[in-house]
């Protein structure tokens, strides 16, 4: 549901028995002072706190805030990921019912730290970046590398970047991003292999773990998606603590990034006249050159280097508008083909629409 998130808090909520004064003493004795531009930055002081701030997975930067015209206040931006430090790792996902008990928990580390919050404090703390994410169990005996293998064929839009990634233990992911945002999918338990295997150990056989994140980086873009699907702006902690809301902004990535293009990019068994038919029965007016224009799209998106290939040719070769036209014929003979029974897709929608949490390590 959350993976990680930032909030911002006052330093007056987090030592309030020291005046203002008193906080910018404390920030020089307790962190490293930075510059950041033009404004003085302080980050949790490494051999004092990198130890505990390791192992309760935050990450501590003040910074001053400007409350009007020549008044300003000390805030400490607070990072961590909320599953690693409710359960411990990250494979785990967390329910609506854990925001009040792991804001204990957060109170609890940051007095390790010589912090003091109330937990509602934290509850009520505007969010400054957010990351949601789901885990998608794979079954059927299909493995996350063969699903990313299909999604790594299909084209990112203007707006984004799209980025490849392999890592030890076989891993592999792909990341679509610009520098407000990202949307990566990548194998979950190849990562957990890398941080923690032992965590794995009890389990009967390894599972296919499809890790799908939507990675809010700033406010501005965090504001941005949580006003175009009416969840409101500005959310606090507690407000994000929603699966409802998770669900909603990693359904809208997904169905915006992946889904329109996801049966034209899967490797089938279909011939290319089982596509014919299939195009003629769903446009009975079209005519035969449009469809077999249309059949052609298909078997590109299909073949190894997919329509993220076919987008280097094309435009290699021609404008960008020419591209642009395809693209809208792309989505056209996706929507034919995403008729197909038991593919890797349905999977995700599946577990996208319920939303259950996930849950294979024994807490």
């Amino acid at each position: 549901m959350i993976d990680t998130v930032t909030i911002a808090v006052p330093m007056s909520q987090l030592l309030p028995e020291l005046s203002k004064e008193q906080h910018y003493t404390w920030l020089n004795k307790h962190c490293d002072f930075r510059t950041n531009h033009k404004y003085p930055t302080w980050v949790m002081n490494s051999k004092r706190g990198s130890r505990i701030a390791g192992d309760c997975h935050l990450g501590l930067t003040a910074y001053p805030e400007k409350v009007r015209p020549g008044h300003w206040r000390p805030v400490m931006k607070i990072q961590f990921s909320a599953p690693k430090l409710f359960w411990g790792n990250n494979l785990d996902e967390l329910e609506d019912h854990h925001a009040n008990p792991l804001a204990d928990k957060l109170k609890l580390n940051l007095a390790e730290l010589g912090l003091n919050p109330v937990r509602e404090s934290l509850l009520r703390a505007p969010v400054a970046n957010l990351h949601y994410s789901k885990n998608i169990l794979l079954t059927n005996d299909m493995t996350t590398a063969e699903v990313i293998g299909h999604i790594g064929k299909i084209q990112a839009s203007g707006r984004f970047n799209k980025q490849s990634n392999r890592y030890k233990r076989g891993g592999v992911g792909i990341n679509i991003f610009n520098q407000s945002f990202s949307f990566s999918m990548y194998d979950k338990v190849a990562e957990v292999m890398i941080d923690s295997p032992e965590l794995l150990t009890g389990l009967a056989e390894v599972p296919q773990v499809l890790r799908l994140e939507a990675r809010l980086e700033n406010k501005s873009k965090l504001n941005n998606t949580f006003n175009k699907l009416d969840l409101g702006s500005s959310p606090t902690f507690q407000e994000v603590f929603d699966s409802e809301k998770s669900r909603q902004v990693v359904t809208h990535y997904w169905q915006e990034l992946v889904a329109p293009q996801a049966a034209l990019v899967t490797e089938t068994n279909i011939s290319a006249n089982t596509i014919i038919r299939q195009i003629m029965r769903s446009k009975p007016d079209a005519k035969v050159h449009t469809v077999l224009k249309l059949t052609a799209l298909a078997l590109t998106g299909r073949a190894p280097g997919g329509l993220s290939e076919l987008r280097t040719i094309v435009l290699h070769h021609a404008k960008k508008n020419t591209w642009y036209r395809l693209h809208r014929q792309i989505k056209e003979v996706s929507q034919v083909l995403e008729t197909e029974e038991g593919v890797w897709w349905e999977q995700i929608e599946t577990q996208l629409a319920e939303y259950e949490s996930l849950s294979l390590i024994e807490n």
